[in-house]
């Protein structure tokens, strides 16, 4: 029998995907790449292993409270799986969101709608938090619907700032068409 055949052997003779299951789930961190991660290792009852990572807003904290809801299931049911991790099903090309409250499944076609809300939320608050250190604005302000002012001088500060770079291409032009529209109307 050639080494091929030998090993087609063992593992007819010795794996059994129906008969799969987790047994553990170690963690490790990962710190001083470009952002810390938490990677995962999971271990079955038949030697095989996976590995993966805790992404999108995840913590380490919300993926070892969810170890004891996978722990004895078939990692090939993965179906199963959602449904016991958060009660749903997520389906191919959906964005899985895993925070210490919940998981979230993202339909893909509503993922870059809920990304790019995301970055301007992220921006808007780097300039919020700046406006309000030089005590340009209150908090109210900043917390509520801005007006055509504070618009025009958000897109300004967005032109020019180094911290807004990487966010250029995201577009306010709603944002400003609203506020004038609010302004207007309040106006008559």
């Amino acid at each position: 029998m050639n080494s091929i055949a030998k090993q087609q052997s063992f593992y007819n003779r010795c794996l059994a995907p129906s008969q799969l299951k987790i047994t553990d789930v170690r963690f490790t961190d990962v710190v001083g790449a470009p952002m810390h991660c938490t990677l995962m290792k999971i271990y079955t009852n038949q030697g095989i292993t996976g590995l993966g990572e805790v992404r999108d807003g995840g913590n380490r904290l919300y993926a070892e409270m969810l170890k004891s809801r996978i722990l004895s299931e078939n990692p090939c049911n993965v179906e199963k799986l959602f449904r016991r991790i958060g009660q749903a099903v997520c389906m191919p090309g959906d964005v899985v969101l895993g925070t210490i409250s919940g998981v979230i499944f993202i339909p893909a076609q509503h993922a870059e709608h809920v990304v790019e809300n995301a970055e301007k939320s992220h921006v808007r608050a780097i300039f919020g938090f700046d406006r309000l250190q030089s005590k340009t604005y209150t908090t109210a302000q900043i917390d509520t619907q801005w007006t055509v002012s504070m618009y025009e001088d958000f897109i300004h500060w967005f032109e020019t700032d180094p911290r807004a770079e990487e966010y250029r291409h995201l577009r306010w032009d709603r944002g400003l068409e609203e506020a004038r529209r609010k302004e207007a109307k309040a106006a008559k």
